[in-house]
């Protein structure tokens, strides 16, 4: 069990790094089994993860394994205490950074995006702490992920695979609104798409 999981984050930290959603000792990630967490170290970088790089933290409360654990870790046993989700990525995608900034929610664009997931919201909050993580759950819609301004995404699923597609699905959008917006800027006219 132990392996698989180290296998599963690696996997995870590498696709993130790929994509260009995290760089150097940015994001977290971690999975929710049983009673306990397994999250990334503090300080680890999600491109060469190994086995030393994650952290055994109990669900409930805090334990002297907490000091090696990411530092958002009090935001990932909020969120698994307060959902029945079992995975959590934190990412620092970079048009999400950038529209961050400027609204208070993203509105997908792709007609079937909109139908799907919803608004994206975007708020504001103290990293680290479980106020944090009270207000994520709270503005978790059916795109399990939520941004927060500056700071980047977290993104839940009841897996791994669900948090990276809810993870790259904001991003997505976030560039979408980033390019509309900059064509907008340009005086060309924003033609709505008919219903489908």
């Amino acid at each position: 069990m132990w392996r698989h999981i180290q296998l599963e984050i690696a996997k995870y930290g590498r696709k993130l790094t790929e994509k260009g959603f995290v760089c150097g000792h940015g994001g977290n990630i971690s999975v929710k089994v049983n009673e306990n967490i397994y999250i990334t170290r503090r300080g680890a970088s999600l491109e060469d993860i190994s086995i030393r790089d994650i952290v055994q933290i109990p669900l409930k409360h805090e334990s002297e394994a907490d000091k090696y654990a990411s530092s958002e870790a009090p935001v990932h046993r909020e969120i698994y205490i307060k959902t029945d989700y079992k995975a959590i990525i934190h990412a620092h995608p970079p048009y999400t950074i950038a529209v961050s900034y400027f609204f208070n929610e993203i509105e997908p664009l792709e007609i079937e995006a909109a139908i799907k997931m919803g608004s994206i919201k975007v708020i504001e909050g103290k990293s680290g702490t479980r106020e944090l993580g009270t207000k994520i759950v709270d503005n978790l819609g059916p795109c399990n992920a939520v941004i927060v301004r500056g700071h980047g995404v977290f993104a839940t699923g009841s897996n791994l695979e669900e948090a990276y597609r809810a993870t790259c699905n904001v991003e997505k959008n976030c560039r979408q609104k980033y390019l509309t917006e900059l064509l907008k800027s340009t005086g060309l006219k924003f033609i709505k798409p008919m219903e489908i």
